[in-house]
């Protein structure tokens, strides 16, 4: 068997057949024909000898899955949908769940044909897989008002209809101060930055990312604009701007929103709640 070496083929977004996976020893669950593996250690990683990286991370994802915006460009650091060209095939969606990371000996992979990759799609995941150990919190409360004002519901409503152009939603809550709040009258401050990616049709996307303005901005005067005063969450402002524009400076000041975000903290500090369960 051919020793494992740094010509090898195998690089981050490599998709291994399930028919691959099982000879690699992998056992699948449910119905194989669906379902693929999508290599995610770094190259230099992958590349290296055995001896000081023996094993390679891989993420069973299912190909074909209907579409969802909430998951297109790492908007939900759990689940990401991304679009591959497997070999002889048309263009397929593929869904990873961050949950189905398994590792696998890079001597079971020795002398296994390397599949297609991600190609562009590649940069989306690496921000996906850094989400999940590096991502926004907000305060307990804040979390809070958006469920009660069934916000949070709206704004997954929102990006699952716009999946296309926008890349995710960035908040800048309390111009970046850790302000408490009194009662559902000392509203947040919050403004809200929409962020559209320019590779395709840069026209378009602004075009979409506006309408996802509008949209967002509605909802918030619907459910929080009342007699004539912001209650809960004032939304300040929201306005788009392009993933060519977003400084580094933006970037590090402004807290993006994941679809699937949980609240951090609790004045005292206690639990972190996920939906009705706690982790």
């Amino acid at each position: 068997m051919p020793e494992w070496g740094r010509d090898t083929p195998w690089r981050q977004g490599s998709l291994v057949s399930a028919s691959d996976l099982l000879t690699a020893g992998v056992e699948l669950a449910g119905d194989d024909d669906g379902l693929v593996g999508i290599v995610v250690s770094h190259d230099c990683d992958i590349a290296n000898s055995p001896d000081l990286e023996p094993d390679i991370e891989i993420i069973i994802a299912r190909l074909d899955q209907p579409e969802n915006g909430n998951f297109s460009h790492g908007k939900n650091s759990r689940t990401l949908q991304v679009n591959v060209n497997p070999k002889g095939a048309s263009q397929a969606r593929v869904e990873l769940s961050a949950t189905r990371k398994i590792v696998v000996s890079k001597s079971s992979l020795t002398g296994v044909p390397a599949g297609e990759t991600l190609g562009d799609e590649k940069q989306i995941l690496q921000r996906w897989l850094a989400s999940r150990y590096r991502r926004s919190a907000f305060p307990d409360d804040f979390d809070q008002r958006l469920d009660k004002t069934k916000l949070r519901a709206k704004l997954l409503d929102i990006l699952k209809k716009h999946p296309t152009y926008i890349g995710g939603i960035f908040f800048e809550v309390d111009d970046g101060e850790d302000v408490a709040h009194a009662g559902e009258d000392d509203a947040y401050a919050l403004r809200i930055y929409v962020l559209y990616v320019t590779s395709s049709d840069p026209q378009l996307a602004k075009a979409d990312a506006e309408e996802v303005c509008t949209k967002i901005t509605d909802a918030f005067k619907g459910r929080c604009f009342q007699k004539g005063a912001w209650k809960w969450i004032e939304l300040t402002d929201c306005k788009s701007i392009s993933d060519e524009a977003l400084s580094f400076a933006q970037s590090s000041r402004w807290q993006r929103w994941n679809a699937d975000h949980i609240s951090y903290r609790t004045d005292p500090a206690g639990i972190i709640a996920d939906g009705d369960s706690a982790i």
